[in-house]
């Protein structure tokens, strides 16, 4: 009996000796190095088009290359930690996954690389790899960059990631957004539950769902730049903890901007709702110091237990009472009362909190909204769907007039405001304007020190309209300014009526063409419409690697599109997209009265200038497009 003991004992000691052994090896032990990463990807049958070529450098493996209509997955798992490859290959197909990558390396996506999933799966998908951004595009019918269990860090610094469903979707990474473009057309732009999400700058947008949802097991929001939006039908943001120090959040509709689950400290930025709630949550403390935070209502503040109509305040504290201090602002407009003009200066239908703060109607560079005050935190919010005069008149274009197209090129548009007589001369210390607007001197000066100001506009008149000429100088500038690239003239000149240097940069970087083989007009007067056109094309040529002038019907601007202006008729179509998108961006607004103001339809209007674009007009909204897209 103890003989049988015995061998049972030993039995099991020896099986979890050899069971320990097991447990004990390294799960890393299939890692490959970058020779053997290249071998796998030089030697994949995609049954596609084309080919890929990877090329190893040391511990880096770039590849290169066209493949079109690819059926199977590239699969690379356990990658060395020390390996990155780079991924400067255009590479497109369908299938559940695209490209499938595990182990503990990186991967980057520089400009120049591309990914695109044509069918409803995933266009890359990651394990414990480490995946930066910084100008590739990921697009996708299904969804964009999925991140396993254990993936680490998502880093992207410019670029798009562009996909139908969810667009970035790592559960246990930690995602950082510095700049580019990241959409979802009908999901979360980024899903993450358990990791930290920090938003510095760039674009983040959801169709129709919640555009960043980061709501469980500690996550925290973070986001001090950029612009996150959607198109309202969801809430915007929905997150475990949520803390702001700048950058926009915008809820159009009837859902609420900002849904934490437990608390946010806003000290900086603007959120923005509509008829929902700017902010509210269920747990903890909710912390307004700074910002500017705006939705409709009749108070700035649901309190805790009030079974009031809850759609008519601005923050939602029916839970927790909110804490509203330092130099915060936070407005509601009582946009149910059905006023739709107010006179400037004037503060009718708005409530403002804390005590110190302040908020007036006002008409700043031609767009109506709020001028806010508290403090250090100063400000201009603009509303489209109002009209502020010093008069209490408004100028509107007929919409009833035949409309005749212009010779001139699909160009860019410029701001909305109105000619005044209110200027100033040449200011001391030598500003680079001998006339300027009073309302616009500040943005002027923001300008200046930006480096937009062309030479060509040194000492100029900045209250009258722009030549084509003067805004292909400034479009040059808004463009060396994002890309970090300095512009070169096309050679040979094909223009028989100017030699312009800067005429000749904007048609070689491709943000401008002549109206006609041979000649550019460049004395014509810019329109809004052609303004608006203009820089969006200098977004494309920044944003969208391969973006060519002959290509731009291949590169759909990433928006949501608001409700039309009342004038949308008198929109060219190929102008329509640019107009809605540099809105959809507050670069560019509407003249008031749901009027955008394309183009000069009758004799009284082009005598007035009405839809030309001024020169300080100009600078402002290139101002305010460096700011918002950089």
């Amino acid at each position: 009996m103890r003989n049988k003991q015995r061998v049972v004992v030993s039995t099991i000691l020896t099986l979890s000796l050899v069971f320990g052994l097991f447990t004990a090896l390294p799960l890393t032990a299939y890692a490959i190095d970058a020779d053997a990463v290249a071998k796998r990807i030089n030697e994949f049958d995609h049954s596609g088009n084309g080919e890929l070529i990877a090329e190893v450098s040391g511990s880096s493996v770039t590849v290169t290359g066209t493949v079109t209509s690819a059926s199977k997955t590239l699969n690379i798992s356990g990658i060395d930690a020390g390996v990155t490859i780079v991924w400067k290959a255009d590479y497109s197909g369908s299938g559940t996954i695209l490209i499938d990558l595990g182990g503990e390396g990186a991967f980057e996506l520089p400009s120049g690389g591309s990914i695109t999933s044509t069918g409803t799966g995933t266009a890359l998908y990651v394990g414990q790899i480490n995946v930066t951004i910084s100008g590739g595009v990921i697009r996708s019918e299904g969804s964009g960059l999925s991140g396993g269990s254990g993936a680490k860090t998502i880093e992207m610094s410019s670029g798009l990631v562009e996909a139908k469903k969810t667009a970035i979707s790592a559960q246990y990474s930690t995602i950082n957004v510095s700049g580019g473009t990241i959409t979802s057309e009908d999901n979360s732009a980024i899903t993450n539950n358990s990791a930290p999400v920090t938003i510095s700058g760039g674009t983040i947008r959801s169709g129709s769902g919640v555009v960043i949802n980061n709501g469980l097991d500690g996550a925290v929001l973070t986001i001090s730049g950029g612009l996150v939006e959607n198109d309202g039908s969801q809430q915007t943001i929905s997150a475990d903890r949520f803390i702001m120090t700048g950058g926009t959040v915008i809820n159009p509709g009837d859902k609420t901007a900002v849904v934490p689950r437990n608390g946010f400290d806003i000290s900086g930025g603007v959120v923005s709702a509509a008829i929902g709630f700017a902010a509210t949550g269920a747990n903890e403390n909710y912390n307004i110091s700074g910002g500017f935070v705006f939705a409709y209502g009749i108070n700035t503040v649901r309190q805790r237990g009030d079974f009031s109509e809850s759609k008519n305040h601005v923050i939602d504290g029916f839970q927790n009472d909110p804490i509203i201090g330092g130099d915060a602002v936070v407005c509601a407009w009582n946009q149910a009362a059905g006023r739709t003009t107010y006179n400037a200066g004037t503060s009718d239908d708005l409530v403002v909190s804390p005590s110190g703060a302040s908020a007036v109607w006002a008409l700043e560079g031609g767009e109506s909204g709020i001028r806010y005050a508290n403090g250090a935190n100063t400000g201009f919010f603009p509303i489209n769907s109002v009209t502020v005069t010093s008069s209490g008149t408004a100028v509107t274009p007929d919409p009833t007039t035949d409309t005749e197209e212009q010779p001139v090129e699909q160009g860019n548009g410029m701001s909305e405001q109105p000619n005044t007589d209110t200027s100033i001369g040449m200011q001391p210390g030598g500003a680079p304007w001998s006339k300027a607007s009073e309302w616009a001197v500040p943005e002027l000066e923001k300008a200046a020190n930006m480096g937009l100001i062309p030479v060509a506009l040194n000492g100029a008149d900045f209250t009258q309209p722009i030549t084509r000429a003067e805004f292909a100088a400034v479009s040059v500038k808004v463009y060396e300014n994002l890309s970090g690239q300095v512009a070169t003239p096309a050679s040979p000149n094909p223009f028989t009526d100017t030699n312009d240097a800067e005429v000749l940069k904007a048609l070689n970087v491709g943000v401008t063409a002549g109206t006609s083989a041979t000649t550019f007009e460049p004395n014509l007067l810019l329109n809004r419409e052609q303004t608006a056109s203009m820089l969006a094309r200098v977004y494309k040529r920044t944003a969208f690697e391969g973006w060519t002038l002959a290509t731009d019907a291949d590169f759909p601007l990433p928006y949501t599109r608001q409700a039309p202006f009342a004038d949308d008729a008198l929109i060219s179509d190929w102008a329509r997209d640019n107009v809605y998108f540099m809105v959809s961006r507050r670069i560019i607004n509407g003249l008031g009265n749901n009027l955008f103001g394309p183009r000069n339809t009758t004799s009284a209007e082009e005598a007035a200038n009405y839809a030309s674009a001024t020169r300080e007009q100009a600078l402002l909204i290139s101002t305010r497009m460096v700011e918002n897209l950089n």
